[in-house]
């Protein structure tokens, strides 16, 4: 088996981590203007032309997500690390579908799914936790 060189895969997490991150921030503006629908308890507000955006924005997000993950996927761990390798692994792909969940509860036709809205919120958050807690104790 192939050593793979620790510091060419901490480098790779990393550069997926961050992107991961930047791709967070570009659909930030569109997540802030629901959610401050939802925290006024105004979401009929939000008209068709927002909720389409949105959507086309994170489908656009969702499907850049799943590209980081295959190279997340494709990412050859150091034999020590592998354990938590495959755990980070899973957590990513679990925050990927909670960002999905989300795209799929921004419908332009059917209006905000609140409910499907607020679970994809709580999954991301609890999977982004997760991959922090995990590379931090990769970095160990």
């Amino acid at each position: 088996m192939k050593q793979v060189n620790i510091a060419y895969y901490f480098q790779k997490i990393s550069d997926i981590m961050t992107q991961t991150e930047e791709l967070g921030a570009q659909m930030s503006p569109y997540y802030e203007t629901i959610k401050e629908a939802i925290d006024k308890d105004d979401v009929s507000a939000l008209s068709i032309e927002t909720l389409a955006k949105t959507a086309v924005v994170f489908e656009s997000g969702v499907e850049q997500y799943r590209q980081l993950e295959k190279q997340f996927n494709a990412l050859q761990a150091p034999v020590k690390l592998m354990g938590i390798h495959k755990s980070l692994q899973k957590a990513y792909q679990n925050y990927v579908n909670a960002c999905y969940d989300m795209q799929l509860a921004v419908d332009p036709e059917k209006g905000l799914n609140l409910e499907a809205f607020k679970k994809s919120e709580e999954d991301q958050d609890t999977y982004s936790q997760r991959i922090s807690q995990l590379i931090a104790k990769m970095m160990r």
